[in-house]
Protein backbone atom coordinates (compact mmCIF):
# COMPACT_ATOMS: atom_id res chain seq x y z
CA UNK A 1 0.00 0.00 0.00
CA UNK A 2 1.29 3.44 -0.86
CA UNK A 3 0.47 6.81 0.64
CA UNK A 4 -2.20 7.44 -1.98
CA UNK A 5 -4.20 4.40 -0.86
CA UNK A 6 -4.77 2.77 -4.22
CA UNK A 7 -6.75 -0.46 -4.34
CA UNK A 8 -5.04 -3.77 -3.63
CA UNK A 9 -7.75 -5.47 -5.69
CA UNK A 10 -10.47 -4.12 -7.98
CA UNK A 11 -13.39 -5.16 -5.80
CA UNK A 12 -14.90 -4.52 -2.38
CA UNK A 13 -13.93 -7.13 0.23
CA UNK A 14 -16.69 -8.03 2.68
CA UNK A 15 -15.91 -7.81 6.37
CA UNK A 16 -17.94 -8.26 9.59
CA UNK A 17 -20.85 -5.90 10.18
CA UNK A 18 -20.05 -3.39 12.92
CA UNK A 19 -23.55 -3.79 14.39
CA UNK A 20 -23.24 -7.55 14.69
CA UNK A 21 -19.84 -7.92 16.32
CA UNK A 22 -17.39 -6.29 18.67
CA UNK A 23 -14.81 -6.58 15.88
CA UNK A 24 -14.40 -2.78 15.66
CA UNK A 25 -15.30 -1.71 19.17
CA UNK A 26 -13.03 -3.85 21.31
CA UNK A 27 -10.40 -1.12 21.54
CA UNK A 28 -7.61 -3.31 20.20
CA UNK A 29 -5.27 -1.95 17.52
CA UNK A 30 -6.00 -3.14 14.00
CA UNK A 31 -3.47 -5.52 12.52
CA UNK A 32 -1.73 -4.54 9.29
CA UNK A 33 -3.78 -6.93 7.13
CA UNK A 34 -7.10 -5.51 8.35
CA UNK A 35 -5.83 -1.96 7.97
CA UNK A 36 -4.82 -2.61 4.37
CA UNK A 37 -8.15 -4.28 3.66
CA UNK A 38 -10.07 -1.28 4.97
CA UNK A 39 -7.86 1.17 3.06
CA UNK A 40 -8.37 -0.84 -0.12
CA UNK A 41 -12.14 -0.89 0.40
CA UNK A 42 -12.20 2.86 0.99
CA UNK A 43 -10.16 3.43 -2.20
CA UNK A 44 -12.48 1.12 -4.14
CA UNK A 45 -15.62 2.92 -2.96
CA UNK A 46 -14.08 6.31 -3.76
CA UNK A 47 -13.14 5.17 -7.26
CA UNK A 48 -16.56 3.71 -7.97
CA UNK A 49 -18.33 6.86 -6.72
CA UNK A 50 -18.86 8.94 -9.87
CA UNK A 51 -19.96 12.51 -9.37
CA UNK A 52 -22.61 14.35 -11.35
CA UNK A 53 -20.75 17.58 -12.11
CA UNK A 54 -23.35 19.53 -14.11
CA UNK A 55 -27.10 19.19 -14.50
CA UNK A 56 -28.49 22.39 -15.98
CA UNK A 57 -31.49 23.39 -18.07
CA UNK A 58 -29.08 25.46 -20.14
CA UNK A 59 -29.99 28.71 -21.82
CA UNK A 60 -32.26 29.63 -24.71
CA UNK A 61 -32.17 32.12 -27.53
CA UNK A 62 -28.54 32.00 -28.73
CA UNK A 63 -28.35 34.03 -31.95
CA UNK A 64 -25.57 35.45 -34.08
CA UNK A 65 -22.33 34.02 -35.46
CA UNK A 66 -20.23 37.00 -34.29
CA UNK A 67 -19.69 36.23 -30.60
CA UNK A 68 -17.31 39.22 -30.37
CA UNK A 69 -20.04 41.83 -30.92
CA UNK A 70 -20.15 44.46 -28.20
CA UNK A 71 -16.94 43.43 -26.47
CA UNK A 72 -14.61 46.27 -25.51
CA UNK A 73 -10.88 46.15 -26.37
CA UNK A 74 -11.14 42.56 -27.58
CA UNK A 75 -11.23 41.68 -31.27
CA UNK A 76 -11.79 38.29 -32.80
CA UNK A 77 -10.72 36.89 -36.17
CA UNK A 78 -12.02 38.61 -39.27
CA UNK A 79 -14.94 37.27 -41.26
CA UNK A 80 -12.51 36.37 -44.04
CA UNK A 81 -10.29 34.38 -41.67
CA UNK A 82 -13.25 32.44 -40.35
CA UNK A 83 -14.31 31.54 -43.88
CA UNK A 84 -10.89 30.04 -44.69
CA UNK A 85 -11.23 27.04 -42.40
CA UNK A 86 -13.74 25.49 -39.99
CA UNK A 87 -13.96 27.54 -36.85
CA UNK A 88 -12.25 26.34 -33.68
CA UNK A 89 -12.04 27.51 -30.05
CA UNK A 90 -10.16 30.64 -31.22
CA UNK A 91 -13.02 31.78 -33.45
CA UNK A 92 -15.48 32.35 -30.62
CA UNK A 93 -15.12 34.78 -27.72
CA UNK A 94 -16.46 32.57 -24.91
CA UNK A 95 -18.29 35.73 -23.76
CA UNK A 96 -21.16 35.29 -21.26
CA UNK A 97 -23.89 36.06 -23.82
CA UNK A 98 -22.98 32.94 -25.79
CA UNK A 99 -21.42 30.82 -23.06
CA UNK A 100 -22.20 28.78 -19.98
CA UNK A 101 -19.28 28.24 -17.59
CA UNK A 102 -19.57 25.63 -14.83
CA UNK A 103 -17.31 25.20 -11.84
CA UNK A 104 -14.92 25.30 -10.29
CA UNK A 105 -14.91 21.61 -9.52
CA UNK A 106 -12.34 20.07 -7.21
CA UNK A 107 -10.60 17.50 -9.38
CA UNK A 108 -10.10 13.95 -8.13
CA UNK A 109 -6.88 12.64 -9.65
CA UNK A 110 -7.05 8.89 -9.09
CA UNK A 111 -7.09 7.51 -12.66
CA UNK A 112 -3.81 5.88 -13.60
CA UNK A 113 -2.50 7.02 -16.97
CA UNK A 114 -0.23 4.97 -19.24
CA UNK A 115 2.71 6.97 -17.87
CA UNK A 116 1.97 5.70 -14.37
CA UNK A 117 0.82 9.14 -13.18
CA UNK A 118 -2.50 9.59 -11.43
CA UNK A 119 -4.63 12.05 -13.40
CA UNK A 120 -8.14 13.47 -13.43
CA UNK A 121 -11.00 11.06 -14.02
CA UNK A 122 -12.62 10.88 -17.43
CA UNK A 123 -15.45 13.35 -17.96
CA UNK A 124 -18.44 12.70 -20.19
CA UNK A 125 -21.18 15.09 -21.26
CA UNK A 126 -24.56 15.05 -22.92
CA UNK A 127 -26.12 18.25 -24.30
CA UNK A 128 -29.55 18.55 -25.87
CA UNK A 129 -29.77 21.44 -28.31
CA UNK A 130 -32.11 22.52 -31.07
CA UNK A 131 -32.25 25.18 -33.74
CA UNK A 132 -34.15 26.58 -36.69
CA UNK A 133 -31.29 25.99 -39.15
CA UNK A 134 -27.85 24.46 -39.21
CA UNK A 135 -26.25 27.17 -41.33
CA UNK A 136 -24.16 26.94 -44.47
CA UNK A 137 -20.57 27.50 -45.53
CA UNK A 138 -17.48 27.33 -43.34
CA UNK A 139 -19.26 28.96 -40.41
CA UNK A 140 -21.95 26.53 -39.30
CA UNK A 141 -24.07 26.34 -36.20
CA UNK A 142 -21.56 25.04 -33.69
CA UNK A 143 -21.45 23.93 -30.09
CA UNK A 144 -18.00 24.44 -28.55
CA UNK A 145 -17.20 22.52 -25.35
CA UNK A 146 -14.01 22.96 -23.32
CA UNK A 147 -12.36 21.85 -20.10
CA UNK A 148 -9.86 24.20 -18.43
CA UNK A 149 -7.91 24.67 -15.21
CA UNK A 150 -8.75 28.39 -15.12
CA UNK A 151 -11.75 30.73 -15.39
CA UNK A 152 -10.36 33.17 -17.99
CA UNK A 153 -12.24 33.40 -21.34
CA UNK A 154 -9.29 35.05 -23.10
CA UNK A 155 -7.05 32.14 -22.12
CA UNK A 156 -9.57 29.74 -23.69
CA UNK A 157 -9.42 31.74 -26.94
CA UNK A 158 -5.63 31.46 -26.90
CA UNK A 159 -5.80 27.68 -26.58
CA UNK A 160 -5.11 27.17 -22.87
CA UNK A 161 -7.29 24.07 -22.81
CA UNK A 162 -7.24 20.69 -21.15
CA UNK A 163 -9.82 19.25 -23.56
CA UNK A 164 -11.97 20.59 -26.40
CA UNK A 165 -14.82 19.24 -28.53
CA UNK A 166 -16.73 20.96 -31.34
CA UNK A 167 -20.10 19.68 -32.55
CA UNK A 168 -21.81 21.16 -35.63
CA UNK A 169 -25.13 21.10 -37.42
CA UNK A 170 -25.23 22.00 -41.11
CA UNK A 171 -28.76 21.08 -42.18
CA UNK A 172 -32.13 22.64 -41.53
CA UNK A 173 -34.07 22.60 -38.27
CA UNK A 174 -32.66 20.13 -35.75
CA UNK A 175 -33.11 18.77 -32.26
CA UNK A 176 -30.22 16.54 -31.27
CA UNK A 177 -27.99 15.30 -28.47
CA UNK A 178 -24.30 16.13 -28.51
CA UNK A 179 -21.93 13.79 -26.66
CA UNK A 180 -18.59 14.69 -25.09
CA UNK A 181 -15.97 12.22 -23.85
CA UNK A 182 -12.75 13.64 -22.41
CA UNK A 183 -9.68 11.89 -20.99
CA UNK A 184 -7.85 14.76 -19.23
CA UNK A 185 -4.18 14.62 -18.30
CA UNK A 186 -4.57 17.00 -15.34
CA UNK A 187 -2.59 16.00 -12.24
CA UNK A 188 -2.60 17.24 -8.67
CA UNK A 189 0.43 19.37 -9.52
CA UNK A 190 -1.96 22.03 -10.88
CA UNK A 191 -2.95 23.73 -7.66
CA UNK A 192 -5.21 26.62 -6.63
CA UNK A 193 -5.94 28.08 -3.20
CA UNK A 194 -9.48 27.50 -1.99
CA UNK A 195 -10.99 28.96 1.18
CA UNK A 196 -12.54 26.06 3.07
CA UNK A 197 -13.70 27.85 6.23
CA UNK A 198 -13.33 31.04 8.18
CA UNK A 199 -10.59 31.44 10.73
CA UNK A 200 -11.30 30.23 14.23
CA UNK A 201 -11.73 32.64 17.11
CA UNK A 202 -8.60 34.70 17.44
CA UNK A 203 -7.14 33.40 14.17
CA UNK A 204 -6.03 35.78 11.44
CA UNK A 205 -7.77 35.16 8.14
CA UNK A 206 -9.62 32.13 6.80
CA UNK A 207 -8.35 28.60 6.53
CA UNK A 208 -7.27 27.64 3.01
CA UNK A 209 -6.49 24.40 1.24
CA UNK A 210 -4.58 23.67 -1.97
CA UNK A 211 -6.66 21.78 -4.52
CA UNK A 212 -6.77 21.13 -8.25
CA UNK A 213 -9.69 22.99 -9.86
CA UNK A 214 -11.31 22.58 -13.28
CA UNK A 215 -14.03 24.43 -15.21
CA UNK A 216 -16.40 23.21 -17.94
CA UNK A 217 -17.48 25.57 -20.74
CA UNK A 218 -20.02 25.44 -23.56
CA UNK A 219 -20.22 28.19 -26.19
CA UNK A 220 -22.76 28.41 -29.01
CA UNK A 221 -22.03 30.08 -32.35
CA UNK A 222 -25.23 30.22 -34.39
CA UNK A 223 -26.28 31.73 -37.71
CA UNK A 224 -29.88 31.44 -36.57
CA UNK A 225 -31.76 30.83 -33.36
CA UNK A 226 -30.48 28.00 -31.15
CA UNK A 227 -31.77 26.70 -27.83
CA UNK A 228 -29.66 24.69 -25.38
CA UNK A 229 -32.29 22.62 -23.60
CA UNK A 230 -30.19 20.65 -21.11
CA UNK A 231 -26.57 20.21 -20.11
CA UNK A 232 -25.20 17.23 -18.19
CA UNK A 233 -21.58 16.35 -17.34
CA UNK A 234 -20.37 13.57 -15.07
CA UNK A 235 -17.32 11.57 -14.10
CA UNK A 236 -16.71 8.24 -15.79
CA UNK A 237 -14.28 5.33 -15.62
Amino acid sequence: MSAIHERMVDRYIKHPDATATAYWGDGAPLDSHTSMLLASNAAHLALESRRQLVFDLGSTGYTGKDTWAGLVDVAGPSEADRQLAPETYSHVSWAPTFTRRYGPFVAICDREASSGEFVLRRIKGRINWSGTGGGTGAITTALHCALTTHADPQAVVQGDLVAYTRITETGGAFNSYASVDWTPSVTDQTREILVCRRGASGAIGPTRVYVTLVWIWICVCAQSGVDVNSVSFWESV
